[in-house]
């Protein structure tokens, strides 16, 4: 009874035993002593495709296929494998279980020897287990690093990872502008690579972190390890000590805090920005001569505008006085052409000015409170002589609907209606010009309104219109020889409109006329603020009583024409010559007005008007100042009225606005009589040379001598304008003009050479 208990209990362990290998997850496979199969539990069917009948009997090495995947060459059976250890044996990692149906997996397996109690080999038992999943992970995982390697070795900007210490725990192959790679620098300190170029101990600081107390790269590691926050774009100047010799390098950085494995690290990136320091250098240095370019520019436009101005304001005032004598016929047509061709030098002189307004960006539009029906009015009398010569129909045409007192820039409305206007009487021989102005949207404060421009000129092609928007364009260069003009005027027309918030176009055929289209936005309320118009119908204007001017002008010929205008009016007449001069005038005597040239020697405009205003402080009194000058940029208005000065007119003077001033500055009614009719003469016929302060050439040569050792910019140009404006010849006035351009640059040396030039000449 007893025999047969231990049995049963021996079998239930035998039955426990294989309910449990039955369960196990891993495969279980063992053998007779031949190496047959005699058992092979659940997992190891799943796994090699056979069933524990099939299997048994058959040799192990037919049912547990196994090859080397790297070699791809089949591997003895594991009992082969055992014999021959006599001990337990564990396959390869990269062992491939081939199962009954060709199927492939990786396998984990351990194989070991069954003994009897003689220590005989009995058997084996093959343990083994499916690891395709975990090789696949592994493979990513590899490749996933190999990938994040090439990215980081790849990245275009250099990448540095260090630790608290500075230590370089990681660096890629983009840091090949300095020393520093993995072969050279890995665990060493950041210092033993760079150093800031604040160091004086450059070469000692390679031995520690490389760190003076202003480094800005040890700062942001510093910065980074005590807040935990990413610090982006610092730009540092480094020292690198490359191939034996120190290199200065530009660098933009990043720091980034990282934990890697638990310990907190810094990812620092460098950016060589070198290049683009150097880049941004030659980019100042072009900006900074760009704007000394155009700086030069606007001040040659001013001295030209001065040089040319001054002479056609004399040129302009003159041929008007003379035009108000008795002249014959064909004396009276040879002034009349003299007045003609100055306006037009006059009109070439505007448009080159407003152009370059336009290239800088210095065009502005005013807000004045006008008169639609006033301002046509205006623009339809400067033009009807001209088409009443040429035998033309010229009207205008007013929508009934347009408020007449509208808010805008008149004046820039009035330009762009006189340059087309000019235009279609230029380019027409035969039949009218006609202008309409029609509302296009009428909005609660504002209405816009087309301007049509026509004519029955000569026309132009649909090609031909694509050039009249260009600067110094002109549909054909013969008309320019024909009909003159800088092909400037639509130009700057466009853009006026275009400021404006209007569009301009034209329509045109050729042979059969054109009509200029252009719109603008203007304001309809009126605003007490804005500024009002003035019109220009002033030879009506008379004058009730008689002012005491004073003429402050260097340049005897506008002095001269000046005072005849002035004194045609009727007014009392003073002359001073330069501002110390007007200032000795004043304290002698009482000046209702004072006319001011803004360049004369000694004192100029601008200082001589604050001399006034200071003369005038706790007396209550403020005799009124009008800047005339030939300085006609944008700012010089702002300037002389920031100075003292009360209204502005630019050389050549229109006389008729300059009354209009004189008249608004002391609230003269228009239809008040003029004590000294328009057309009488006021002047005998006298040589205008006899007027001019007798000076030779020579002389002002010793004055131009003693500023230059002076080195008194201010009178070595007065001189050098003098001998340019009294010289016979072309050389002495090229030398004369080229020691004024000298003189205004502060370039004192070559002047020297030129006055010994002129010398020679006399």
């Amino acid at each position: 009874m007893e025999g047969c208990s231990h049995i049963n209990k021996f079998a239930k362990e035998i039955d426990r035993l294989k309910i449990t290998l039955q369960s196990i997850g891993d495969g279980v496979i063992t053998t007779d002593s031949e190496g047959n199969v005699n058992m092979m539990n659940k997992a190891a069917e799943h796994l090699t495709g056979w069933t524990c009948n099939e299997a048994k009997g058959k040799p192990i090495g037919e049912v547990f296929s196994i090859v080397n995947k790297e070699t791809g060459k089949s591997l003895e059976s594991p009992y082969t494998f055992v014999l021959k250890a006599k001990k337990p044996v564990g396959l390869k990692k990269h062992t491939v279980l081939i199962s009954k149906d060709g199927k492939e997996s990786y396998i984990s397996a351990n194989s070991a020897p069954i003994v009897n109690n003689k220590n005989q080999i009995r058997g084996i038992v093959v343990v083994f287990r499916n690891i395709t999943r975990i090789i696949r992970a592994e493979r990513e995982l590899a490749n996933e690093k190999k990938n994040l390697k090439l990215i980081f070795d790849s990245a275009p900007i250099g990448m540095v990872l260090v630790d608290k210490h500075y230590k370089i725990m990681r660096t890629n192959d983009s840091l090949g502008f300095s020393n520093i790679n993995e072969n050279n620098a890995l665990y060493k300190r950041l210092g033993e690579g760079m150093c800031c170029v604040n160091s004086s101990k450059f070469d000692e600081n390679f031995k520690n972190k490389g760190a003076c107390k202003d480094c800005k790269i040890i700062k942001t590691i510093d910065n980074v390890f005590k807040t935990g926050e990413a610090v982006y774009g610092v730009e540092v100047e480094q020292l690198f000590f490359i191939k034996s010799e120190k290199k200065k390098l530009w660098l933009r950085l990043n720091a980034v805090p990282l934990v890697i494995d638990g310990k907190e690290l810094v990812l620092i990136t460098f950016d060589n920005i070198t290049d683009k320091k150097k880049m941004e250098v030659e980019l100042k240095r072009a900006k900074e001569e760009a704007e000394a370019a155009n700086k030069a520019k606007s001040e040659f436009l001013a001295n030209m505008s001065h040089e040319i101005r001054t002479p056609l304001n004399g040129i302009i005032g003159m041929t008007k006085l003379t035009l108000n004598t008795n002249l014959d016929e064909e004396q009276r047509e040879n002034i009349n052409i003299i007045n003609s061709c100055a306006h037009m030098l006059l009109n070439v002189i505007n448009d080159i000015l407003d152009f370059s307004k336009i290239e800088a960006g210095k065009m502005t539009l005013e807000s004045i409170q006008f008169n639609i029906i006033n301002l046509l009015d205006d623009v339809y009398k400067a033009h009807m002589v001209k088409a009443k010569e040429k035998g033309l129909g010229f009207s205008y045409r007013v929508d009934k609907n347009i408020p007449q007192n509208l808010v805008g820039d008149s004046n820039k409305l009035s330009q762009v209606l006189n340059n087309l206007l000019s235009n279609a009487i230029k380019f027409t021989d035969d039949g009218e010009i006609s202008i309409a102005v029609d509302v296009l949207e009428d909005l609660e404060k504002k209405i816009k309104l087309r301007f049509a421009v026509s004519d029955t000129g000569i026309g132009i092609s649909k090609e031909d219109i694509k050039k009249l928007f260009i600067s110094f364009s002109q549909v054909d260069g013969s008309i320019t020889r024909k009909y003159g003009g800088t092909g400037l005027g639509l130009v700057i027309s466009k853009r006026i409109v275009e400021m404006m918030g209007g569009d301009i176009w034209l329509e045109s055929e050729p042979g059969r006329g054109s009509v200029f289209y252009f719109t603008c936005e203007l304001v309809k309320q009126n605003v007490r603020e804005y500024k009002k118009e003035y019109h220009k119908d002033n030879n009506k204007i008379k004058v009730n009583r008689k002012l005491q001017v004073l003429i402050v002008e260097d340049d005897e010929v506008n002095q001269m024409v000046l005072s005849k205008a002035i004194k045609r009016k009727g007014h009392l007449v003073s002359t001073a010559n330069n501002g110390v001069e007007a200032l000795n005038l004043i304290k002698e005597k009482k000046f209702d007005l004072i006319l001011m040239d803004i360049q004369m020697p000694e004192m100029d405009g601008i200082r001589t008007t604050k001399k006034i205003r200071e003369m005038e402080k706790g007396t209550r009194k403020h005799v009124p100042i009008i800047a005339i000058t030939a300085h006609a940029l944008k700012g010089d208005r702002e300037k002389f009225l920031l100075s003292g000065m009360d209204r502005y007119i630019a050389k050549p003077i229109n006389f008729e606005e300059l009354f209009q001033i004189i008249n608004e500055i002391f609230n003269i009614r228009k239809n008040e009589k003029n004590t000294v009719e328009i057309n009488q003469p006021v002047y005998k016929k006298e040589s205008i040379t006899s007027y001019l302060r007798e000076k030779s050439i020579t002389d002002y040569i010793e004055d131009l001598e003693k500023a230059l050792e002076e080195k008194d910019k201010n009178l070595i140009e007065i001189n050098a304008a003098k001998i340019k404006n009294i010289a016979k010849k072309s050389e002495e006035k090229n030398i004369s003009f080229k020691i004024l351009l000298l003189a205004r640059k502060g370039n004192y040396d070559k002047i020297h050479q030129y006055i010994e030039q002129l010398k020679q000449l006399i």
